[in-house]
């Protein structure tokens, strides 16, 4: 029995130790590939500094989108379309009958709000149809041109990805000539380090575009958002100025 036992117990510290050894080996490995990982890790500065001609049209591309931003950022305001309270400040003066005062207002705030409402208030001997359609154009126009200002944004969304790909295109067709002109000799790995630089292209496209498209959507959406608040100040002006019969309108009759 006491034989028995012992080989039992002789039995155990065996697969105990052979799952040790496994584990030992496991560990072994994993700590080999975190090496290998850490050996592979891609310097991206260098890699697109091997991106030739491409790489530079790309962070040109990238300096004009960057350009349209900030200009888009400052001129694209609430404050440019329709100031906060500047319709009640000229609505006041209209109760009054001050024409003077009123236009005063409208010219300094210097928004398309108060520009459109000092053209009513200058023109406000004429029919409400003609002024309104006056007034209506000249928002129109000016939604429009920042529209079109915002434009060159979605340009470089488009082009980004597109050049990106021609220089992978480029790349690969130099990859694969090299693989050959030296044959098999070094052939795969000079051929996976060549597709590795024609790939930095393509990727350098994407990082470019997707957040460039983004932020074009993001600012014609403000523009919009501005437009209405624009829309719906402009015909309460009209409203208050036409059809609750102002001071203004009853002393110019």
């Amino acid at each position: 029995m006491t034989m028995m036992i012992g080989r039992r117990w002789a039995v155990v510290a065996v697969a105990m130790g052979g799952a040790l050894a496994a584990f030992a080996q496991g560990d072994a490995a994993a700590l080999a590939s975190g090496d290998a990982v850490e050996l592979v890790s891609v310097d991206w500065l260098a890699e697109m500094r091997q991106g030739g001609a491409t790489m530079v049209a790309l962070f040109a591309l990238s300096v004009i989108g960057l350009g349209v931003l900030f200009e888009r950022l400052f001129a694209v305001r609430g404050a440019r379309f329709a100031p906060q309270g500047l319709l009640q400040r000229v609505l006041e003066r209209v109760g009054g009958g001050d024409a003077p005062g009123a236009a005063a207002l409208c010219a300094g705030s210097r928004s398309m709000l108060g520009e459109t409402m000092r053209f009513a208030l200058e023109h406000r001997g004429n029919p409400l149809e003609q002024v309104s359609e006056a007034v209506g154009d000249m928002a129109g126009r000016f939604v429009a041109d920042h529209e079109q200002q915002t434009a060159p944004l979605a340009t470089v969304a488009a082009l980004a990805p597109l050049l990106g790909l021609l220089g992978t295109m480029i790349g690969m067709i130099e990859s694969f000539k090299l693989v050959e002109v030296f044959g098999d000799e070094g052939g795969a790995s000079m051929l996976a380090g060549s597709i590795s630089k024609a790939l930095i292209t393509t990727a350098a496209g994407l990082v470019i575009a997707i957040p460039t498209l983004g932020v074009h959507y993001w600012i014609r959406h403000r523009i919009h958002k501005h437009a209405m608040r624009l829309e719906t100040d402009l015909q309460a002006f009209l409203h208050a100025l036409y059809l609750k019969r102002t001071p203004l309108l009853e002393k110019d009759r």
